[in-house]
């Protein structure tokens, strides 16, 4: 069942409502208020579920530059790209995951001797 509607003339008197919900455009808007977004300084941003972190937390942190992504036209089964479409944006990305954790996992493993004819 879908939910509806509600204008933000509405919205505003709703009983208890915080009032980001008044300020900051939701999820579906389609606009964002990139004025106030540019302006907020450092203190303006709630960082209260975000854990610091110290030296210690990025001793072993290593520098990897990623390789270059190899541009392919490829072709798949429809149901299996909209599988992959259907969890959001970064499909592709999600999908060179599961070939690579493919392609690590075969490596490990001793490979059979192809038979010629």
């Amino acid at each position: 069942m879908k939910g509806k509607r509600i204008s933000k003339e509405k919205l505003k008197t709703l009983p208890g409502l915080p009032r980001t919900y008044e300020q900051i455009p939701g999820p579906r808007s389609p606009k964002t208020d990139w004025d106030r977004v540019k302006n907020m300084t450092d203190d303006d941003i709630d960082y209260s579920d975000i854990p610091a972190t110290d030296e210690a937390f990025w001793a072993d942190a290593k520098w990897v530059i990623p390789e270059n992504k190899v541009a392919l036209g490829v072709r798949f089964d429809r149901d299996i790209v909209d599988w992959f479409k259907s969890h959001g944006a970064g499909y592709q990305t999600r999908m060179n995951a599961v070939l690579r954790l493919y392609m690590e996992r075969t490596k490990r493993r001793k490979p059979k001797s192809r038979q010629t004819k």
